[in-house]
Formats: structure tokens, sequence, C-alpha cells
């Protein structure tokens, strides 16, 4: 892990609990996207910030954990409804702010780049710029940036960097306890369960992606929009 700068420091019914291993439970926020407190023995890590204007909604369910204190917000990565609260979060909580290293430089810049659209993609991508003004979208710089294979042991948790690109050159996805995954926008289960197949930098980078998410098999996978889990069977099955 390449650290840059370490800063000092509803809906919260668990869709996971574990008695065994570092991961106690999972939480889901719903911000428009999904964002999850992975909840350890002794501290949380946060998995995506959410669209911007949610971060004291974010921080109010992190707050119910207490005394555990987060530890860390890992960025899956840099589109403005994923990074939108890191800021927010980061001051109120002391948390640093962590993302692939291809990524940061967008996240830095408040940027959302989706060059390659598909299906509903195209009105996404037309609405995007709007959406950001909207919602008011501030530069978020990174206190620390991941490669693949990075672990997050010292969160608290039993954690490995996956880089997958293709939705984003920097898209990382993280494997807890080499059994859940939380693939950001890499795969889906708005409209349908499936690969990400609207929005990408390379589509051909996706279907690498989810073949190295094939190989690690995972049991659980939790995606960055939509209620649904994905299980390792409905995975395999991703063409």
């Amino acid at each position: 892990m390449r650290s840059v700068v370490l800063i000092t420091c509803s809906l919260m019914a668990p869709v996971m609990q574990s008695s065994s291993q570092s991961l106690v439970a999972v939480h889901r926020i719903n911000t428009g996207s999904n964002v999850f407190i992975l909840e350890g023995r002794e501290k949380l890590v946060l998995v995506d910030a959410g669209y911007p204007g949610n971060g004291r909604k974010i921080c109010r369910q992190i707050e119910k954990l207490a005394p555990k204190k987060l530890s860390l917000i890992f960025v899956t990565h840099a589109h403005f409804d994923h990074y939108g609260c890191a800021d927010y979060i980061r001051k109120a909580t002391g948390a640093p702010v962590g993302i692939h290293e291809l990524d940061a430089p967008t996240m830095a810049a408040g940027k959302t780049p989706i060059p390659l659209v598909k299906s509903w993609g195209r009105a996404g991508k037309l609405l995007f710029p709007l959406g950001m003004k909207v919602w008011k979208t501030e530069p978020t710089s990174a206190d620390m940036t991941f490669i693949e294979g990075d672990r997050l042991d010292a969160y608290g948790i039993s954690a490995q960097v996956i880089h997958t690109p293709g939705h984003t050159d920097g898209a990382a996805s993280l494997l807890v306890d080499d059994s859940v995954l939380f693939a950001g926008d890499l795969v889906v289960s708005v409209l349908h369960i499936g690969k990400q197949c609207y929005f990408a930098t390379s589509w051909e980078a996706i279907d690498s992606s989810i073949s190295k998410l094939k190989q690690l098999a995972p049991h659980r996978t939790f995606p960055g929009h939509g209620a649904a889990e994905i299980s390792r069977e409905e995975l395999m099955e991703f063409k």
C-alpha cells in the first residue's frame, strides 16, 4: 500500500452476519448507490461513500456502531456517486480515504469519466454532467493509494485489494475473508444481475475482470447498485 498522509482520527440492519474470521457484519446504506459498513471485531471499514449530500446520513449509521471507530474509507472507483461524501466523512471521523492509484487523479479533479456507453448508459452519459452540478461534486484527494494485492489487515478486517478495471481504469474490488467480495460497479443488480454493461473505459477489460472474479469464486458478491447480492452460482453464470 502506498501511503500519502494518514489522517488521525436506514437502514442499519446488517445484510450479512458472520461468526467466524474477521468480518462480524455488513451494513448496507442506500444513497442511490450502495455504501457498505464492514464491521470488524474492533474497527469499521467503509466501502464507497455514496452520492454527495449523504454524509450526515452515513455518519449517523457509523455512530450507531460505537465504540468501534471507522478506520478507512475505501473507494472502489472514481465516479461521483461513489466518492461523493468521502471528504465529508473523512472530516467527521478522521478516517483516511483510499482508492486505486489509477483512479486517484480523477477523484482529486472531481471528475467522472464515462467514455464508452451502451444501452441505458447512453442516457446516463447525458445526465451525468447535470447530476454532478446538482449534487455539487467536490474534488477529493486520496490520503493513500492502493495497487493489486494490497491488504487492509491493519484496518481491522482481513481483506485484499483486487484490481478490476474496465468500468474505470482504476476500479478495484475488495475481497474479505477470501469469501465476500465488494465489486463496486463491475457487477450490477439493477434491471438485471450480471456484469457491467452500461458504462466502461474498456469492455474487454470488464470481461477480463469478470474472469478474475470467477477465479476467486467468492461466496457472496455485493454490487455498487441494487439491493440484491450475487451468489457464487450466479457469478459463475456471467457470460
